[in-house]
Order: C-alpha cells, then sequence, then structure tokens
C-alpha cells in the first residue's frame, strides 16, 4: 500500500472507493438505476472488457441478477469498504513494521487495465511485501482478465501452480 499511495496517478484512479464509503448510499444508487452500472462497468470503455464478444447479454443480466440478491450489493461493496482500514496505518507507517507476505503469490494484470497504473504490475516485487510474487501482464486484456481472455488466465495460472509444485 505504500508504493499504491506512492502513485498519485493510481491513486485518482481509486478515487471511486470513496463513494463506496457512504452508507447505504452506493446500494440504493444501484438499486435505483436497476444495476446498469454492473452493465457499464463491464461494456463501456475505457474500463470494460477489451473483447467485447466475450461479455455477453446473458452473462451482464446474470452479474445484474446476482447484485440483485438480498445482500449481495452490500458484500461486493463491504470489499471496497475495508480498504480504509487497510490504509489507516500508512498514517503512521514509519513506526508500523508493513505486513510481509510469504506464501507464493501470482498477481496477473491486463495491459489494458484501466483500474489500474500499467508500472503498478512490477511494483509488487519493489515494495518488498512479497517473499515470492510473480507478476503477468497479459496483452489484449482488461482489469477483467477471466471475461476477457479465461483460456490465457487458465492456462498461466495452470503453468505458474504446476511450476511452484515443480519446485516443492
Amino acid at each position: 500500500t505504500q508504493c499504491f499511495l506512492a502513485k498519485p496517478a493510481q491513486v485518482w484512479k481509486s478515487l471511486y472507493v470513496a463513494f463506496f464509503q457512504l452508507p447505504l448510499v452506493p446500494e440504493l444508487t444501484l438499486t435505483l438505476w436497476d444495476y446498469t452500472i454492473v452493465e457499464e462497468t463491464f461494456r463501456d470503455d475505457p474500463q470494460g472488457v477489451v473483447n467485447k464478444e466475450m461479455m455477453t447479454d446473458e452473462d451482464i443480466e446474470v452479474f445484474k441478477w446476482n447484485m440483485a440478491v438480498q445482500g449481495c450489493a452490500r458484500s461486493a461493496l463491504n470489499y471496497y469498504r475495508t480498504l480504509p482500514a487497510a490504509l489507516a496505518p500508512l498514517s503512521e507507517f514509519h513506526r508500523i513494521p508493513t505486513p510481509r507476505y510469504d506464501m507464493p503469490t501470482l498477481i496477473l494484470f491486463g495491459d489494458r487495465d484501466n483500474y489500474f497504473e500499467s508500472e503498478m504490475a512490477g511494483e509488487h516485487e519493489s515494495c518488498g511485501k512479497f517473499h515470492d510474487v510473480t507478476t503477468d501482464v497479459i496483452a489484449n486484456a482488461s482489469h477483467w482478465l477471466q471475461q476477457d481472455v479465461p483460456d490465457i488466465v487458465n492456462r498461466r495460472m495452470l503453468a505458474w501452480l504446476d511450476d511452484k509444485a515443480k519446485k516443492e
């Protein structure tokens, strides 16, 4: 997170998270707009999927239906609501040791991800938070890798897992 906050462009791209901190307002907005933000998130440029044929109308309806199930929208938004608590220690980060993750970690990025600065892909190694991290940037993919290029994502994950299993 220290590396994250050191990148003003990345902070700017992540300001939408502030809206999700409001109690009930995001849930009401989703409901009143009939979950159209779900469709816009996946379809609209520049943040939507790159390979538009990989996100059908039926897929969108499933995502919208799932968000409409009681409690699901709040659960999805709670992911973002935990971020301030995770970032709070940074106000005194010079006194608090940052956690280090010792488990092997694979981080996949799309080269056309509009939610993360492309330079963030290599930052995970230099931040010193991960002992064994592999970052991989996938061409012609957005933030929604699993929708854009599911076969490539699955192959990369399986190859990485196979490599880790051979080393043990």
